[in-house]
Order: C-alpha cells, then structure tokens, then sequence
C-alpha cells in the first residue's frame, strides 16, 4: 500500500550553515546535517537517524603572481558511522586540504 512508499521517506530533514569572516585572510564554516529514520523499499536497507557535522577553515593568499586559497576540511566531525541505503555504502570521518589558484 501507499504506507511503505511513506515510510520510505525521512520524515524530518535539518541542516544549518554557520559562517564566520575571522578577517581577511581567515573565514570558517560548521555545517550539521540530520535525517530522521526511512524504511526504504525494494533491496536498500533500513536507516537509522542519521547526524553529519562538517567543519571548514580556510586561507585567503594574494602573493604576486598566486592568488586564492588554502582550506583544510573535516567531513562527519562526529565520527558518526551509518549507512546509507545499502550496507556497503557507509560514511566515516576523514579530512583534506584544498588548494584553490586563482589565474
């Protein structure tokens, strides 16, 4: 019936963008992600209540010829294994370094 195709469905989302200019080299950003539960059709999996924080500091430089910036990012801060619609496709935390030239 139309139930399963509900219960497919997260029925709450969230998320929020906070930014911040430290100067005007230096900005940061946090981001936080939630999704409630879905009970997913067909072959997927069962998903729990899903919570994703990012964090984000970044470098403007400008120094002859390079200009644009230097990030490091740390994506699911909170370290919070789930799975998405299948168990192989899993989320754990892990960072990178962004480079951005400007020419």
């Amino acid at each position: 019936g139309s139930e399963g195709y509900v219960d497919a469905m997260p029925r709450n989302t969230l998320s929020a963008l906070i930014t911040h200019r430290f100067n005007r080299q230096w900005n940061g950003s946090f981001v936080y992600y939630q999704t409630s539960e879905a009970h997913l059709l067909g072959d997927g999996n069962d998903v729990d209540l899903i919570r994703w924080a990012d964090v984000r500091l970044a470098r403007q430089f400008n120094s002859g010829p390079w200009k644009g910036e230097l990030s490091a990012v740390v994506e699911n801060v909170v370290n919070n294994h789930y799975e998405e619609f299948a168990d192989y496709n899993t989320h754990k935390s892990h960072a990178r370094i962004n480079i951005m030239l400007n020419f």
